[in-house]
């Protein structure tokens, strides 16, 4: 079975080991228990299939909470940079989600007005970062 640790790195550093921080955090206490829900929630995401949080719910036995961190997380470099969408499934508020390759910029989606100016600057430092390593 391929997991999370097995994607190659696009823009990200490798993922041997998760980082996870913030006040409450107690690495003995909660290094696994995290670990093990964002390789559950990748492993239900992977397919690049849109699903609701409680579809996600379903496959990974995880409260609904913390799939949402999680995907949060899959988002950010040292989770490995992933495109995490959203999309409204229905008028009364119910979202969909959907995971795709690592790297590939900023979500669009209509909560975020200034997604469009992350997308300016990321291209910007894209640049960059690659006219140095020409």
């Amino acid at each position: 079975m391929e997991t999370l640790f097995d994607q190659p790195p696009v823009i990200a550093p490798p993922l041997t080991s998760l980082t996870f921080d913030g006040p409450a955090f107690d690495e003995s206490k909660d290094s696994a228990r995290l670990s093990g829900q964002i390789e559950r929630v990748w492993n239900a995401m992977k397919d690049g299939q849109w699903r609701t949080v409680d579809q996600i719910v379903a496959l990974t036995g995880d409260p609904a909470n913390s799939v949402q961190a999680q995907l949060r997380h899959l988002r950010k470099p040292r989770f490995g940079s992933y495109l995490v969408e959203r999309r409204r499934a229905t008028e009364s508020g119910l979202w969909q989600y959907r995971v795709g390759g690592r790297g590939e910029g900023v979500p669009k989606h209509a909560t975020c007005a200034h997604c469009e100016v992350l997308e300016v600057e990321i291209e910007r430092l894209r640049r960059i970062i690659n006219g140095r390593q020409s």
